[in-house]
C-alpha cells in the first residue's frame, strides 16, 4: 500500500509540473504573439 501511495504521489508531482509547463508555454506564446503584433 505504501507504495502505491509513493508512485500516486509521484505521478501526481509530474502531472503538476507538466501543467506548469505546459502553461508556462502558452502564456509564453500568447505574450509574444500580443508583442510582436501590438508591440506592447
Amino acid at each position: 500500500m505504501e507504495k502505491y501511495i509513493c508512485y500516486k504521489t509521484e505521478e501526481l508531482k509530474a502531472f503538476v509540473a507538466n501543467k506548469r509547463f505546459l502553461t508556462g508555454l502558452v502564456l509564453g506564446f500568447a505574450f509574444g504573439v500580443l508583442h510582436h503584433y501590438f508591440g506592447l
